[in-house]
């Protein structure tokens, strides 16, 4: 998947120590498999949601880079309601949180899958962000997020299903 290419290539050819969050598998099997794979190139550390904001600002200040994957909804207990596409959906604030946490700076990666296999392009450092607002850094990392998913729509993770948590009252779109 292009989530895990861009992952891939950055911590093959960049000789910098990158981390990354992901989410325990239910299979242990395949789970291993992810883990396995994530951790074959480069000086990587891979966190778990579990480990805590210390543990990932803690690594950020100490100058590993944070390969985030932001547009995730973990429910309305750890989201914010931002628009994406015209709705609301659950969004984590956590790339605000961190990169003001540790005065770290955001340079987007976009992956694109093309006719002769896979391009990644890093693009250059947010400046406006983050603010002192994480609301509306969320609303503008989603806003920025768009134009990169209008360049190429079918290739968006749509099956993360961005929309499963509505705000209270709110039709469900699914």
């Amino acid at each position: 998947m292009g989530l895990d290419v861009g992952w891939t290539l950055l911590t093959l050819l960049v000789p910098k120590h990158f981390t990354t969050i992901f989410t325990p598998q239910s299979n242990p099997v395949a789970g291993a498999w992810m883990t396995q794979g994530r951790s074959r190139f480069g000086r990587v550390e891979l966190f778990q949601r579990e480990d805590g904001v210390k543990t990932i600002v803690s690594s950020l200040r100490n100058k590993a880079w944070l390969y985030l994957l932001p547009d995730m909804n973990f429910g309305p207990e750890e989201s914010i309601f931002v628009p994406f596409f015209g709705e609301p959906a659950a969004t984590v604030p956590s790339l605000s949180r961190f990169a003001k946490l540790s005065r770290a700076r955001v340079l987007p990666v976009v992956t694109r899958m093309t006719a002769s296999g896979y391009e990644v392009e890093v693009l250059k450092a947010w400046n406006d962000f983050p603010t002192e607002d994480a609301q509306a850094d969320t609303a503008l990392m989603n806003q920025r997020l768009e134009t990169y998913i209008q360049d190429m729509p079918a290739q968006y993770f749509w099956v993360h299903k961005r929309f499963k948590t509505r705000p209270e009252g709110a039709d469900p779109i699914y």
